[in-house]
This record gives structure tokens, sequence and C-alpha cells, in this order.
């Protein structure tokens, strides 16, 4: 069964079954439901987190207010829409009262303006008619960090190698990487290929992982004597949301000296 009031209040009935039960061949059975004569606030997304913003910079999320109510969702003074006791967030102000009909809505915009580095939260105090939400408090996060240049592979080594050129088939390759002061490797994938530049990965590719780990033993197809290869380690660093998908790869090609495989 199913109950799709038309308007707001308590709504009866009554349900007829025909039966074989030659004693009750009618049966009647009452069925009631309430149609809901209040607002229903929806707020999307339900978590409002800024992620990493540059100290200096703004960065701003979209908000939708939504009444799934029968009745108009209102929240009546500016008071009643607040961000509580943080200036760095803040939010594009309404006119008041706002109203918002049922099944309509409304977009807002916040913003994040970090002036240092570190982790900052705040409240945001929604007040409304909407009996089962009449306070909304929704936790808003954001973090503050120095702008730098994307990280730089520096310092590609190769262990096992004697007299300029690698004695063994299966090396182990080492890195450092210039960053930003203060910044720590968070993750680091390294990629070895036949064809530099045209076949990067083919050979071996480490995957992306986690860790401060700067040194790895080649573990991909077999490498063959005399012959030239490229390897490219790449690194990821803490920061913010933007820098965490910028890799950056340092390309070093192995020379060719008979009969073990060369290294610059």
């Amino acid at each position: 069964m199913q109950f799709a009031p038309t308007q707001a209040g308590l709504q009866q009935g009554r349900l007829r079954m025909q039966t074989d039960d030659p004693k009750m061949p009618v049966a009647e059975i009452g069925v009631s439901g309430v149609g809901a004569s209040w607002p229903v606030l929806s707020l999307e997304p339900d978590t409002l987190d800024f992620g990493a913003v540059s100290v200096g910079k703004i960065g701003s999320i979209g908000v939708t207010l939504r009444n799934l109510g029968q009745v108009d969702l209102r929240i009546e003074r500016r008071e009643d829409m607040l961000i509580q006791n943080e200036p760095l967030f803040a939010m594009d102000v309404p006119s008041f009262p706002l109203v918002i009909p049922n099944d309509f809505l409304r977009r807002l915009t916040l913003t994040f303006s970090p002036y240092a580095p570190g982790t900052h939260t705040s409240i945001l105090l929604i007040r409304s008619n909407d009996p089962r939400r009449r306070n909304l408090r929704v936790v808003l996060t954001g973090r503050g960090v120095i702008a730098g240049n994307p990280p730089v592979v520096v310092d590609l080594g190769v262990l096992g190698t004697q007299g300029g050129v690698v004695a063994t088939l299966t090396p182990e390759f080492t890195w450092k990487f210039q960053d930003t002061p203060g910044d720590e490797q968070s993750a680091w994938q390294v990629q070895v290929g036949s064809q530099p530049g045209v076949k990067d990965d083919d050979l071996w590719d480490s995957g992306k992982q986690a860790g401060k780990r700067r040194s790895v033993v080649y573990d991909g197809l077999p490498l063959a004597w005399d012959r030239s290869y490229g390897v490219q380690p790449g690194i990821r660093r803490h920061g913010s949301r933007m820098s965490s998908e910028r890799w950056t790869t340092g390309l070093r090609r192995c020379g060719s000296r008979p009969p073990m495989m060369g290294s610059v």
C-alpha cells in the first residue's frame, strides 16, 4: 500500500477486500496517515571541507538549501544563519526573511581565506521553522598551506654501480626531492621503460605507494646487458588538495656499455 497525501493533517479511510471466507465474504480494515504539514530542510553537501587553500588565496564551496516539506521553509533573520567565531570563513548574505517554497532551493557560496598555515574550523548555524532541524549545525573545516613549486626529483641514483656502469640486472634506485622547506614526501612511484619518452613504464611500474621511502629495488620484467633503459621516479608531497595530485617526474637514461647495463 502507498500513502500520498494531497493535504496536510490526518487522513483516514477504509480498505475493503473480497474473501472466500463464507463467514466474512467482505473484510474491512481502517487505514490512516498524516500528511506532513511542516518544512523539511536539506543541506547539500552536508559536509563542508574546503581542503587545503594557499595562504592569501580564497577557497569556495557552493551550498544548496532545499525544502523537501509541504509548507514554506523560513529563515527569518540574519542572526538565524551565520558562521560562528571564525573570521576566516564567510558566506554571501541573502536577503531576509529567506523563504524557500516546497520543492524549491536556494544556492549560497561559502568561502575560506586563510592568512596563516594550519587547520581551522567553525560552525555554520541555521535556524529555521523545520521542527526536526530547528537549529542545524554544520562543521566547516579548512587548511591553510604555504604555496610552493611542484616537488622536483633530484639526485636519482642507482646502487650496484661499478666504474660508471650498473653491474646488476636488479638495481636499486634511490632519489631525493626538492620542494618548499618543511614539506615532506608522502608517496612515491618508480617506472622503468625500454624507450625513454616513448615507452616509459612497459618494463615496470611500482604503482603509487604511500610513505617517505626513497629507494626501491627493481622488480619488473627481466633486464638485459648492453641495453639502455629509462628510469622515472615521481613523488608526492604533503600539502594542498591540488598538489596531492601533482606528480613531478625526473627522467634519467641509463647508458649502454657492454657487457653491462650502463648508468649516468
